[in-house]
């Protein structure tokens, strides 16, 4: 396993039973701690690279685990994913124009119908544990770059924290939306001829996911969506006056 900067934690199903979304990182620091203080460590070996560089270098391994906050918000993701795909059914399919995402109809409501990620060629719905699957490597690779990113910045330990729950706490709100109405990644439409245009506009970080979680990913791949994510999360940060150094040392 590498060592370093890879963030290691023992995963906990319980951990996300009780995992609060409200919860400011300064006021649970057992696992935005952990990540953030094994990134501070850093390795000799590693100085002079930039974390896109180092991240172009890491080793994945499905055994990797992640601090506790990211954890819980993976096993959330599981348990969301897990309520919608064991109600959509695999026939009458109806394609989104541009992404690989289908309106199925309803397993429990023959009335309303269920997004599901679809693989091409063949659009075949995908699969909870390859969706799962997915979606916790992007997680690993994600917490190792962000990890290494923080360990060079100049910003004090609280903001770094803040940052990095932040950024997995920013993708989790797009598969599960914290506002009612908004567009979930897995809609349910209630209607019997629902089509997309009853569904509303996914968001940029929700088509990204989308398209990444729709078949397997390279290493390459991977690497280029987490850079576009972090891209994306550091736009969001820009206003705001204590990231000013911050963004001299990010995405650099």
């Amino acid at each position: 396993m590498q060592q370093g900067a890879v963030f290691l934690a023992s995963p906990s199903f319980k951990f996300a039973r009780d995992f609060d979304l409200n919860l400011e990182p300064g006021d649970s620091p057992s696992g935005a701690e952990l990540g953030v203080a094994a990134a501070n460590q850093g390795a000799k070996a590693d100085e002079g690279l930039s974390p896109e560089q180092l991240l172009r270098r890491f080793k994945y391994e499905i055994r990797l685990s992640l601090p506790d906050p990211l954890e819980g918000y993976y096993e959330l993701f599981r348990e969301y994913v897990s309520s919608r795909l064991n109600s959509a059914g695999i026939s009458r399919k109806i394609m989104h124009s541009t992404l690989p995402i289908a309106l199925a109809t309803s397993t429990t409501n023959k009335f309303s119908r269920v997004g599901r990620i679809v693989s091409p060629p063949g659009s075949s719905l995908t699969s909870y544990a390859n969706l799962h699957l997915r979606y916790r490597k992007l997680l690993v690779y994600m917490n190792h770059w962000h990890g290494l990113t923080l360990r060079d910045c100049t910003v004090d330990l609280t903001k770094k924290h803040s940052l990095h729950v932040g950024l997995f706490k920013w993708i989790h709100e797009a598969v599960v939306p914290p506002q009612p109405g908004s567009t979930s990644m897995f809609p349910i439409v209630a209607g019997a001829s629902v089509t997309w245009k009853d569904v509303g506009e996914f968001k940029d970080l929700q088509k990204e996911l989308i398209t990444y979680l729709s078949q397997e990913r390279t290493h390459e791949e991977v690497v280029k969506t987490t850079l576009s994510l972090g891209r994306q999360y550091q736009a969001m940060n820009e206003g705001e006056k204590s990231v000013i150094l911050f963004k001299m040392n990010y995405l650099q």
